[in-house]
């Protein structure tokens, strides 16, 4: 199973190559983008800014979901400190339980006083 994830991966990868490579061998006009506010202005291929504007938005995503990948990581970690003190906390109680029931009970039942057997006991 783990190979065939793998092989499965590195043909989307050949795909993806093969398709930006076809994309860029036909797309070789050039482009003039003007930087407004700015005077100045960059001409390149459109390739160049469409699968440059893809990369950023690929990496821009990628470290959106690292971000809250981390925080994740965190949340768990501090779970995980959480439970493994209230186990501590369980069995230290389960303990005490233990050796409170195992010691005998000094305390005996006596009763002070006539003991009443019926409606009519003297």
């Amino acid at each position: 199973m783990r190979y065939l994830g793998r092989l499965l991966w590195l043909l989307f990868t050949i795909f993806i190559v093969v398709t930006a490579m076809i994309f860029a061998t036909s797309n070789n006009d050039s482009l003039t983008v003007h930087m407004w506010p700015f005077s100045q202005s960059v001409t390149a291929p459109v390739w160049l800014f469409i699968l440059g504007g893809s990369g950023a938005g690929a990496v821009f995503g990628g470290v959106l979901v690292w971000t809250s990948f981390i925080v994740i990581r965190t949340r768990n970690w501090r779970l995980r400190s959480k439970i493994a003190k209230l186990e501590k906390q369980a069995t230290e109680t389960e303990r005490k339980l233990a050796e409170a029931n195992a010691q005998p009970t000094n305390a005996q039942n006596t009763q002070t006083g006539p003991f009443i057997e019926g409606p009519n006991a003297s």
